[in-house]
């Protein structure tokens, strides 16, 4: 009986785990953008950008743009949901439509 009450305390600690999960994923989708109006990369770190996510969901988030490397021609963004993502080309990355 005993190992059965932990075996359901353990399912239910799980069950929380996913519920967690799926919240962090539907505020994600909410802060998800569509893909931006504005083509224009940006040339300033620091600059407002919008940028396609391609580690993870390949939708597009607000985020600002921390490097710019001239040798490969890519940036670098730490996107406003807390996470960084570097190698961005100028197709992923453009600035915001308040930067234009």
């Amino acid at each position: 009986e005993e190992e059965e009450e932990e075996e359901e305390e353990e399912e239910e600690e799980k069950g929380e785990g996913g519920i967690e999960e799926e919240a962090r994923a539907d505020e994600a989708e909410e802060a998800a953008q569509p893909e931006p109006k504005s083509v224009i990369a940006p040339t300033e770190v620091g600059q407002r950008v919008t940028a396609r996510w391609i580690d993870g969901d390949q939708d597009y988030y607000p985020g600002v743009l921390t490097a710019i490397d001239t040798a490969s021609g890519t940036f670098s963004v730490f996107f406003d949901e807390g996470v960084d993502q570097e190698g961005l080309t100028a197709e992923n990355c453009h600035l915001c439509e308040e930067e234009v």
